[in-house]
């Protein structure tokens, strides 16, 4: 035997190299690692982001939806309006808090309010009449369900329809509004007061200024010439078709003067 050679049984193995298709597997694996190492980091940036947009009210608010709008510019004065501040009523503008109504008060109120002056008799105006006329004998008990009425933001016109108007109101909450001015105590100011902050037709804006004119004479001369004044731009905006808007300029001379400013 030659010197230089090892028994078999002493050879050394010969390392065969790595098969190549298992060395592209683990490569696969280690980037889809690195890759979901990166997807994590970025998602955990988003949810720390969306929770500071949450956090900040300012930025909520532009991804607020409106809310349904009936009027546009008109809706957007009920809900800047009804969050300001009023120094002429002394307490905070908006809705008043709604108490419960009593069942005859909230009933008459519905019943009065299911009126289609299209469809009416004579027979049926008078018995609208006579269920407004005992809205008004409960007194101070009709204001929660009015306040109720006047915070769904709602109306029926009576001086649209193709007949005579045999109600003798030109709306229901102007008719709602005449009933609010007779009922004793100051609910049914405070009340007034609410609805104007909100109010958006030229007749019910100059109604509920005579109205609180003649309760409070003086109190709430800014809150009415703000009313008038913003009446006016939605009208010139387009958004009152048909509604004339002398009672607003008429009232922003009486307060404020000729030009109106």
């Amino acid at each position: 035997m030659n010197q230089n050679q090892l028994p078999s049984s002493s050879k050394i193995p010969h390392r065969q190299p790595p098969e190549p298709e298992r060395t592209w597997v683990w490569v696969l694996i280690a980037i889809a690692g690195l890759g979901l190492v990166g997807f994590v980091g970025i998602a955990g940036q988003n949810v720390i982001g969306r929770s500071q947009e949450l956090a900040d009210p300012a930025v909520e608010a532009k991804r607020a939806p409106a809310s349904p709008a009936a009027g546009g510019t008109a809706q957007k004065k009920i809900r800047s309006r009804s969050d300001r501040d009023s120094t002429e009523s002394g307490h905070k503008a908006g809705s008043p808090t709604v108490e419960e109504p009593s069942p005859d008060a909230k009933e008459l109120v519905k019943t009065l309010t299911e009126v289609r002056p299209g469809a009416l008799t004579p027979a049926a105006a008078e018995a609208w009449q006579r269920n407004l006329t005992k809205l008004l004998g409960l007194g101070t008990a009709a204001v929660p369900a009015l306040t109720e009425f006047f915070n769904k933001h709602e109306d029926v016109r009576f001086d649209t329809g193709p007949g005579p108007n045999l109600l003798g109101e030109s709306s229901l909450r102007i008719a709602f509004l005449k009933v609010l001015f007779d009922i004793p105590g100051p609910a049914n100011v405070e009340l007034q007061a609410s609805v104007l902050k909100t109010a958006t037709d030229p007749d019910e804006i100059a109604l509920i200024a005579r109205q609180l004119e003649q309760q409070e004479p003086g109190k709430y001369e800014d809150m009415i010439t703000e009313a008038a004044r913003e009446a006016l731009e939605i009208a010139r905006n387009g958004e009152l078709p048909g509604r004339d808007t002398r009672p607003l300029v008429e009232l922003l001379t009486k307060y404020v003067g000729p030009d109106g400013k």
